[in-house]
């Protein structure tokens, strides 16, 4: 398949409600000749909230697939879909540093294609403070760039006993309004502020999605040299780069062993990061 023109003037729809279309959509346009347009009638927030009303169904790589899934429902001659789903957990290696992980996918029915992509990022605008003044809130608002950056409010020990939620105060008016009706509401006269993590209230994500995107265009640029499939991805990544000074095998990167998903083919390419040895001061050996 020639990627060139498998794409070109096709049409496709992004699955999104948070403008994540500014971002994705020229990267993909450009390359690849893709008309894209957004699915307007799927809400995404069914797939679950950062807020923490709706939990994510499914996993991260699942959830952008039922994104997918649910727009060739409410546009059967669709034939390509476009979804992503972000994350914000604990870094696996550094509990207390948020790591940001993006999945973008496209699935193209007519040709039987699913390509995925994924970028990680340590740049996150993840904050979250419990205040009990007005003074301690807008020392919040400041430090996290509102009106730019999104927040939300939460009051869960109310007077009337249910959860309270508020995030669309999208002015400084509103936000003081929203404020002062929480901690009106609060039994314990405590309010938790969090920022927003929707795309299009969180310019830290949003331009993490573009990445993911460039990714993914990466990723449909990766032909399988056997049947000329896009989307020849890495199926295992194998560790033990050696280090340079004692040799010994590190925790860096050594090789990526690539797959084509629909011919199985594979091919192993060694010292993918562009270097053959470690610096000593990543190796357990030589700095424990």
């Amino acid at each position: 398949m020639d990627t060139t023109n498998l794409f070109y003037n096709r049409k496709a729809l992004l699955v999104t409600k948070h403008n994540k279309d500014i971002v994705i959509s020229p990267i993909l346009k450009e390359a690849l000749g893709l008309d894209i347009s957004v699915a307007t009638r799927v809400n995404t927030d069914e797939f679950g909230t950062f807020s923490g009303e709706i939990e994510r169904p499914d996993t991260q790589y699942n959830t952008a697939k039922l994104k997918i899934l649910k727009a060739f429902e409410l546009y059967p001659d669709a034939e390509i879909a476009i979804a992503s789903e972000g994350s914000f957990n604990p870094h696996p290696d550094c509990a207390f540093i948020p790591l940001n992980t993006e999945i973008i996918l496209l699935i193209d029915r007519k040709n039987q294609l699913e390509i995925s992509a994924k970028y990680l990022s340590l740049s996150v605008s993840v904050k979250e403070e419990t205040v009990l003044t007005m003074e301690e809130a807008w020392s919040f608002v400041e430090n996290l760039g509102f009106p730019q950056n999104g927040i939300i409010l939460k009051a869960g020990n109310n007077k009337n006993n249910t959860p309270y939620i508020f995030k669309d105060a999208t002015t400084i008016s509103c936000l003081e309004a929203a404020l002062f009706f929480f901690f009106d509401i609060s039994n314990d006269g405590k309010i938790t502020l969090q920022s927003d993590m929707r795309a299009h209230l969180n310019p830290v994500r949003m331009e993490n999605i573009r990445l993911a995107a460039i990714e993914l265009l990466k990723t449909i640029q990766s032909v399988c040299l056997h049947c000329k499939t896009p989307g020849f991805t890495v199926k295992e990544v194998t560790k033990g780069l050696p280090c340079s000074l004692c040799n010994a095998p590190t925790r860096s990167t050594l090789l990526y062993l690539y797959e084509c998903k629909k011919c199985k083919q594979q091919e192993e390419k060694l010292y993918p990061n562009g270097k053959q040895y470690e610096d000593p001061g990543l190796c357990d050996y030589c700095n424990p």
